[in-house]
């Protein structure tokens, strides 16, 4: 019921935005940007709608053949259960909350060792990013980029909104464009390990840059348009 009230909630909030163009009705820079949320949004929606839930409830999950280090990995994601084992006297206790603290560092350390892992798999260097090399050579792989630059394709509907500035206009024309350029520069690199490796790893880190930086100009100008912006942004076809 959560997710279909969820997904209500998101469906018209589209169709509101569609109705406001089909008005001729400006669709303020915030509004654009929760768009562009939203392919991500159904994306994970379509991967989390048969997740594990209902804690009363076992879930069988059948776990793939996994190598030597894979199932290391694997093991060393479980926590300690000290806390959980019944009988304790501080499990009754308001103070006993203080002695989940060191599973959140746990967590923390066996996170940075799977890095680490990971990591030495590549060679010296942080490793930023890897996609699925299932993913990434199939068919499937050019529909992902299209995800990748939705995003900032979709801040585009409020191009030719009214911002205090001109040039606070073209702050958000550029970022749009420029989020979608090196996304999808970035995208095209399977594996990204922070090491120099040849030349095009100064376009690979550049893209990655770029990306930051156009997403921080385009937060800041969502929100720095409200302070001056065109009063039909609050406008409704029923208003009209």
């Amino acid at each position: 019921m959560a997710k279909l009230i969820a997904l209500g909630g998101v469906a018209k909030f589209c169709i509101d935005c569609i109705l406001r163009a089909y008005h001729h009705l400006p669709i303020s820079a915030l509004e654009s940007m929760n768009l562009g949320y939203i392919p991500l949004f159904a994306l994970s929606y379509f991967f989390w709608w048969l997740k594990p839930k209902d804690i009363d409830t076992p879930s069988v999950i059948d776990l793939p053949v996994m190598d030597l280090v894979d199932l290391y990995e694997f093991d060393r994601l479980a926590l300690s259960d000290a806390f959980d084992l019944e009988g304790k006297p501080h499990q009754g206790l308001l103070s006993g909350a203080w002695r989940l603290m060191p599973r959140d560092f746990e967590r923390e350390a066996v996170q940075q060792e799977l890095i680490d892992i990971r990591n030495s798999r590549f060679g010296e260097g942080r490793l930023v990013s890897h996609w699925d090399p299932d993913l990434y050579h199939s068919k499937l792989w050019p529909i992902a980029c299209i995800f990748g630059i939705s995003f900032g394709a979709l801040h585009l509907a409020s191009w030719d909104i009214e911002f205090p500035t001109v040039y606070e206009l073209w702050i958000w024309r550029v970022s749009a464009i420029v989020s979608m350029v090196s996304m999808l520069v970035f995208m095209q690199f399977q594996k990204v390990v922070l090491r120099w490796a040849d030349p095009v790893t100064i376009i690979c880190m550049i893209s990655a840059g770029l990306y930051l930086l156009s997403r921080s100009g385009a937060i800041v100008e969502a929100f720095s348009t409200l302070r001056a912006s065109d009063p039909a942004i609050y406008m409704t076809s029923q208003t009209m």
